[in-house]
């Protein structure tokens, strides 16, 4: 008996103790299995969610996108994909550094959890540009609202740990079509809209439509040609002569491109020289474009001089006055003979950078002229900030000035101001002998416009100097040629 009891006792202790194990082991699996459902949460968030903003991120939104597009196209809903790109945001990185320019995009981030909702998503995509994803019933997505109401949310001041920052925003959206599933072609058209609207109006919301989608392919068409194009032989300048009409004389000639395709026709420079920014053809164009302008100018007498825009993408290049100077050191064209005409809107997206190449070039001789004045975006604010020697007063102005009094007032504070600061004015659309009149009552004698002359090739401009020296000389002041 005492045998079986201790082998009972044994058997006892012995249960007892695997018992105990298997808890242990069962409870450590347990853990573990928790632990490891924990990581991989944590990891699939992590692989969804942008670490800088806390927005759900690129992978994420495509994952909802295309989700959201295969619920609509089940249930007869709609959905719209929304791009949103920072304007102004380089700079603030530029000159803050990038620690300022993470803490923009976190405040950012914040600003737009905000709208965030069941049936609106939104992403950080890269970089500066954000994703929308709105899908709804039928007539229940309101992007046309919903779009400016976030850009003037991301458009208010921003206090950052170095000063106060404020950036804007511009959005292009695009609506799904009926039992569209795939997301690549309804993003190229939010980029589109996108891409438009930065191009022509910046810090509004554009909805791709047909229209677009026709402007779009033509831009493309333009693209094309621009790079299968033999610039040198296709592209052309003509000149537009700058007359004093107080004293009878063209004191210069401004230079506008035109291209001439083979397979497309005549563009505009409103055409082509947009897409040849975006397309980085623009710099080469521009060199080309100032060689052809030059050639003639030796040939002029010395008082006449040449205007020459610059573009928003040559503007900011840090190579402009290197490869500007080589250009007229090769023509032999006196620098002081040669007027750079600049834009508002060409200064917003790098200011400092246009700013430190226009100062260099006045420190090799050139004139600046701020061109459109008075349509940019704080006309002011540029004014006493660049080196510049003459104001060019905007058609829009000009050409109202008979019908509208505000126009004509506007003028008028215009070449007082230029005046008052030292500049020389010139009124751009001038069309009419009454305009003529009104603007030298006001005080502007330097104009240009289809008045005087249309643009002209350059191997018209012998005539037409001699026909103008004529005319002036016979009425004793300038006059139409």
């Amino acid at each position: 008996m005492r045998a079986i009891a201790i082998a009972l006792i044994s058997l006892a202790l012995t249960t007892t103790y695997l018992i105990f194990v298997y808890h242990r082991v069962f409870t450590s699996l347990v853990q573990q299995t928790s632990e490891l459902r924990r990581l991989n949460d944590e990891n699939l968030r992590l692989a969804n969610i942008d670490l800088l903003t806390d927005l759900p991120n690129r992978r994420s939104f495509f994952a909802r996108l295309q989700a959201d597009l295969l619920k609509a196209a089940a249930r007869g809903h709609e959905v719209q994909v929304g791009l949103i790109d920072l304007d102004g945001f380089k700079p603030v990185n530029d000159t803050y550094g990038h620690p300022a320019g993470d803490a923009l995009l976190r405040r950012i981030g914040r600003r737009l959890r905000v709208f965030r909702g069941d049936t609106v998503f939104l992403a950080r995509l890269g970089g500066d540009e954000f994703g929308i994803v709105i899908s709804g019933p039928p007539g229940s997505i309101p992007a046309a609202k919903f779009g400016p109401t976030i850009i003037a949310a991301l458009s208010r001041p921003i206090r950052l740990a170095k000063g106060t920052v404020q950036i804007g925003a511009t959005i292009g959206f695009a609506a799904a079509h009926p039992h569209e599933t795939e997301p690549d072609r309804l993003i190229e058209r939010a980029d589109g809209a996108l891409y438009h609207a930065k191009a022509n109006s910046r810090g509004t919301t554009l909805l791709f439509s047909q229209d677009l989608d026709r402007t779009l392919k033509r831009r493309d068409l333009i693209e094309q040609g621009l790079r299968q194009a033999d610039l040198d032989t296709e592209l052309i300048v003509l000149m537009q002569p700058l007359v004093n009409v107080a004293q009878g004389r063209v004191v210069a000639f401004e230079a506008l491109a035109r291209w001439h395709s083979p397979h497309l026709g005549t563009i505009s420079p409103g055409e082509f020289i947009a897409v040849a920014e975006v397309a980085d053809l623009i710099q080469p164009m521009t060199e080309i474009l100032l060689a052809k302008a030059l050639a003639p100018v030796s040939d002029w007498p010395y008082e006449i001089g040449l205007s020459f825009n610059l573009s928003a993408r040559d503007i900011i290049s840090p190579h402009l006055v290197r490869r500007m100077a080589r250009i007229i050191t090769e023509s032999g064209v006196a620098p002081e003979r040669i007027t750079f005409e600049v834009t508002e809107t060409a200064l917003i997206s790098d200011f400092d950078q246009a700013k430190a190449n226009l100062e260099d070039l006045k420190t090799i001789g050139c004139r600046i002229a701020l061109d459109d004045f008075g349509t940019g975006f704080s006309s002011l604010s540029y004014v006493h900030r660049l080196p510049l020697d003459r104001l060019k007063i905007d058609r829009s102005f000009t050409s109202e000035m008979e019908t509208v009094p505000v126009c004509r007032d506007i003028v008028g504070t215009m070449v007082l101001m230029s005046r008052n600061l030292g500049l020389s004015c010139v009124a751009e659309g001038v069309e009419s002998a009454a305009q003529v009149a009104l603007l030298r009552a006001l005080g502007c004698d330097t104009m240009q416009g289809y008045f005087f002359a249309k643009p002209m090739p350059i191997e018209h401009l012998a005539g037409f100097l001699d026909g103008f020296s004529d005319a002036a000389a016979g009425s004793g002041t300038a006059c139409a040629a």
